[in-house]
């Protein structure tokens, strides 16, 4: 936009917003001072006279203005529109041009960083970081029906469902929840009973789907994680990118933002939230979890990708036994924050590890009892299911597994 057009667009906003009093509140909303870089004075004065009460003209406007008189102001008046429609349309175009102009030099100055040569990765993050956060608070919020808004999801989903290429988990367990981007996923365990297994059995398969992912490893070394994942999914394990050496919450977002660029990144695994830190900015453990779950919902949703985030809990088998001792949404009491913001929860429960559970089959082999009178399962299973959904209807039905020792888990097989 030239700067003639420029001053016209302000010249028009301003002679209406003097003209025409039942149009201030209207262009007031709609625009600030910063969109006026030739008028900028005669806006802001309005703007102060009008939150004290005084019902401003071009008198009162110029007995305060050393540069523009009422005479002007006047003249200005010549310019005003009187269609609602009209006044809009010159203001969103005085936003964008203002929003461009302001992305501009942010692109600028951040490049200048970039070429400097002692300008660290981290410094240009932060740069990244502020452009990002320009970049949202530039884009339109728009409201919509709920017409509009199904419309939108035949065509283009608002959230991008990624796919194991296993039917029980994508058209089953997940069906409605789970694996979008922009979700978090919890999944609860106690300890022993495969939270990391199934995160690395969901990690391995959406690998050999092709989608990029990126693993980071708290309580283990890289080299398990790596060895499991090429077990599973052979050479697709290259897909994701594992790191062993971050535990601070803000490290990992920008290595995140940082995969994001180089890579391409669709799914994240934090493997386990109660080891991820706020290093030395909180006083206490829950402001600290509490800033966590902020973080972790800016990864799912400005990077657009799911987030599986396996979680330990502790049951106490004082006051529950046998199956009822499978984690429940309840039992993860230790963060009120990132229970609510997660998308689903999924609940892992591995019978062998419960001692009453433990039994033998009718061939005399060690096998695990089921929920039913009778009902025996091979020694070696696993269930899931969700605890928690946003979207959908919660079932209660478990995904049977096998935990097939270095191999990791897979389907069992269906019952004839």
């Amino acid at each position: 936009m030239s700067h003639n057009d420029q001053r016209h667009l302000e010249e028009v906003l301003i002679g209406t917003l003097i003209a025409n009093r039942e149009y201030i509140d209207l262009i007031f909303n709609l625009s600030d001072a910063t969109h006026y870089t030739n008028l900028h004075p005669i806006f802001l004065e309005a703007s102060l006279q009008h939150a004290s009460g005084v019902n401003f003209n071009e008198d009162t406007l110029g007995a305060k203005l050393r540069d523009y008189d009422s005479s002007y102001l006047l003249d200005l008046q010549f310019h005003q529109r009187t269609s609602e429609d009209e006044i809009k349309s010159y203001a969103r175009v005085l936003k964008d041009t203002a929003d461009k102009r302001r992305l501009t030099d942010s692109l600028r100055a951040s490049y200048n960083v970039a070429i400097k040569p002692d300008t660290t990765m981290d410094d240009l993050m932060m740069h990244i970081d502020k452009l990002t956060q320009e970049l949202d608070e530039a884009s339109p919020n728009v409201a919509m029906t709920p017409t509009e808004i199904l419309e939108r999801e035949s065509s283009q989903p608002k959230k991008e469902k990624i796919i194991t290429g296993i039917k029980k988990v994508d058209d089953v367990l997940y069906k409605d929840v789970g694996l979008h981007k922009g979700d978090i996923i919890i999944v609860l365990a106690d300890s022993g009973h495969g939270k990391t297994q199934w995160s690395t059995f969901l990690g391995a398969n959406l690998a050999m789907q092709g989608y990029q992912g990126l693993w980071f490893q708290m309580e283990d070394y890289d080299v398990n994680t790596a060895k499991q994942l090429g077990i599973m999914a052979g050479y697709h394990a290259d897909n994701v990118r594992i790191i062993d050496s971050i535990d601070d919450i803000d490290e990992i977002k920008r290595m995140c933002r940082l995969i994001k660029i180089e890579h391409g990144l669709d799914f994240v695994v934090i493997d386990y939230i109660q080891e991820v830190y706020a290093q030395g900015r909180f006083d206490s453990r829950t402001l600290e979890i509490n800033y966590v779950t902020k973080i972790l919902k800016q990864i799912a949703k400005d990077l657009n990708v799911v987030v599986i985030v396996p979680s330990q809990v502790t049951i106490n088998e004082f006051n529950r036994s046998g199956w009822s001792l499978a984690p429940k949404y309840k039992d993860a009491q230790w963060a009120q924050a990132i229970k609510n913001v997660a998308h689903c929860m999924t609940s892992v429960f591995r019978p062998n590890m419960i001692q009453s559970l433990v039994t033998r089959d009718h061939n005399g082999f060690l096998a695990v009892k089921g929920r039913k009178d009778g009902e025996t399962h091979d020694y070696q299973s696993v269930f899931v299911k969700l605890v928690k959904t946003r979207r959908g209807q919660l079932s209660h039905d478990y995904i049977h597994l096998l935990h097939e020792r270095d191999m990791g888990l897979s389907i069992a097989p269906s019952k004839i």
